[in-house]
């Protein structure tokens, strides 16, 4: 491998070559602290120069003059939508001269005198091409989350040297020959940037470095590494089929449109737990490498795919798969487990939902029971008695999803619900545990932080123990003793939002108790068949303290036993 570093300033850099982003590359993602550094950095420049790292570059087998960057495209993307925010500044102000000789960073004549993008983004990007790079910028919109933090790059510079402008010079700033001037300077802090240049001869090189670079200290994800990984192992001759880094790009999108829910990295961790032996997120890449070779890269990229769609709609329930009335079931399992916010129990549900999605054999009564299962434990051992860590929880989920991905008919799936129920009941939580954990369920205007649980809850007691088709989020979560009284002072709040105070009830039944007391609610809801199981016998002679603290210890035994018995 020859390593030639080279002190460049950008201008030289721009100036001598063409240049192309790599395949295996990462989106663009620098966000707005890293463009407020980089353009204080910009304007705080002394003696104009100013050195902004190293830069990795191989050479293109196929063009002379075009080299691929390694290292360094963000900065490198960063400093090319700045040149075209001073380029166009310099348009407005009429000086079409200076805005041309800045262009000429941006777009350059090769040597055939064919007009080419000095820094080339794939035909996957072609928002930076026409809404920002070109002279003549289309009117397009950002679609993906790169193409977005491209737009939010150009917006935000294109708004501080608006501003820096209008401070340094005034508001005349846009009839003033100094604003050119300006501008200059700044054009040329930015060219005058300075980097150490390595070159390299060709693509395997390129792969090590990148992999070297990216896995002593630098902040690289290891979607990213994998990625590059993959594109080392597929090499694509057929320019009409999709490239590693268009697949990619298509699985992370589906990760964009999830709302935070679940991150890429997140999600490479549990597909690999449902198929393959159990890895901290830390040593993931070290094992891809060492399982992942050319002869099975593409059909583990495809299958990465696969699994990313049903990891989707295992984190959105209104995703298209589940938009048949039948998946009702489904929907509300994983919207419970949801609430759990158990991420460790993903690698199984992530093998159950491909089974049934992927296959003809797993029905979705099966993967309706091993989903209620999951809940029904999770439930148990994570959202009341909250034992989430110890004893290898997470490797015991991804245990039971290698051997649910395993599976190869009905009878197996069966058998794999009954080892998941065994593993379950192994770990079982005591009746004590449960039902001290349980009774310290509490919502209130005061504490409000488990309401979502606590809604879940009593939708569960009233699904099991009044079962009816009623909607469940036309309902309200009502205090038999009010919370006036605790504001008052008559009670105390530990007494009024404890679960066994908490009732659930329809909006217009929720209004009618309002202005009633503790007795009288009582009547109301006797009348209205809102008394079950948990009230007990006697509920019309037990005092109010009694009451409540009897109906929070009987609930605690019904939801154990009864509404999510393992």
């Amino acid at each position: 491998m020859q390593i030639k570093p080279v002190a460049q300033t950008y201008r030289e850099i721009s100036k001598a070559s063409f240049f192309k982003i790599p395949p295996f590359q990462r989106p663009y993602s620098w966000n707005s602290d890293n463009n407020e550094e980089f353009w204080t950095d910009l304007i705080n420049i002394e003696g104009g120069e100013y050195f902004l790292g190293s830069v990795v570059f191989y050479a293109d087998a196929k063009d002379a003059v075009c080299y691929f960057i390694t290292d360094g495209q963000q900065r490198i993307t960063t400093i090319n939508i700045l040149l075209c925010v001073i380029r166009d500044y310099f348009s407005e102000l009429g000086d079409e001269g200076l805005a041309s000789g800045t262009h000429g960073f941006i777009e350059k004549a090769d040597e055939d005198n064919v007009n080419r993008f000095t820094v080339k983004y794939g035909s996957d990007n072609e928002y930076l091409a026409s809404g920002i790079l070109n002279l003549d910028k289309a009117e397009v919109k950002p679609k993906t989350t790169e193409e977005k933090n491209q737009k939010n790059a150009y917006d935000f510079f294109s708004k501080k040297v608006g501003d820096y402008l209008a401070v340094t010079i005034g508001a005349g700033w846009k009839t003033a020959s100094k604003s050119s001037d300006l501008l200059k300077v700044l054009r040329g802090n930015l060219l005058n940037m300075q980097f150490i240049v390595l070159t390299l001869d060709n693509e395997d090189d390129a792969f090590l470095i990148f992999e070297t670079l990216n896995t002593r200290g630098k902040d690289l994800e290891v979607s990213d590494l994998i990625k590059n990984h993959l594109s080392k192992l597929i090499k694509n001759k057929n320019k009409d089929l999709p490239t590693v880094s268009r697949e990619w790009q298509k699985i992370s999108y589906n990760f964009d449109n999830l709302h935070n829910k679940a991150d890429f990295d997140t999600f490479l961790t549990h597909y690999w737990l449902s198929v393959e032996k159990y890895v901290s997120k830390k040593v993931l890449f070290g094992e891809f490498k060492k399982k992942v070779s050319s002869k099975n890269a593409k059909e583990r990229l495809k299958d990465i795919k696969l699994a990313s769609d049903s990891y989707c709609a295992i984190l959105d329930t209104s995703h298209v798969v589940w938009k048949a009335g039948e998946y009702r079931s489904i929907r509300r399992s994983l919207d419970a487990l949801a609430i759990f916010s158990v991420a460790q129990a993903r690698p199984l549900m992530l093998a159950a939902v491909r089974k049934h999605l992927e296959t003809d054999f797993v029905k979705l009564k099966q993967l309706s029971k091993l989903l209620t299962l999951i809940e029904n434990f999770t439930f148990q051992f994570n959202a009341i008695t909250q034992s989430r860590g110890g004893g290898g929880i997470a490797g015991m989920y991804a245990s039971l999803a290698q051997h649910i991905s395993q599976t190869n008919s009905a009878q197996d799936f069966a058998d794999g619900i009954k080892v998941v129920r065994e593993k379950f009941l192994e770990r079982e939580i005591s009746e004590s545990e449960f039902s001290y954990n349980f009774q310290e369920l509490h919502y209130s205007e005061n504490n409000s932080r488990d309401s979502k649980l606590v809604r879940y809850v009593l939708s569960k007691f009233r699904e099991t123990l009044k079962p009816s088709a009623e909607d469940f989020d036309q309902y309200n979560i009502e205090h038999l003793v009010s919370q006036k009284l605790a504001r008052d002072g008559v009670e105390d709040w530990d007494l009024v939002g404890n679960i066994g105070n908490l009732i659930f009830v329809p909006e217009a039944l929720n209004s009618k108790l309002d202005s009633k007391d503790s007795y009288q609610k009582l009547e109301v809801l006797d009348d209205e068949g809102f008394i079950d199981a948990t009230f007990g016998d006697d509920w019309h002679q037990s005092t109010k303290i009694d009451l409540i603290v009897e109906r929070a210890l009987t609930m605690a035994d019904i939801a154990q036993h009864k509404i999510w018995k393992i």
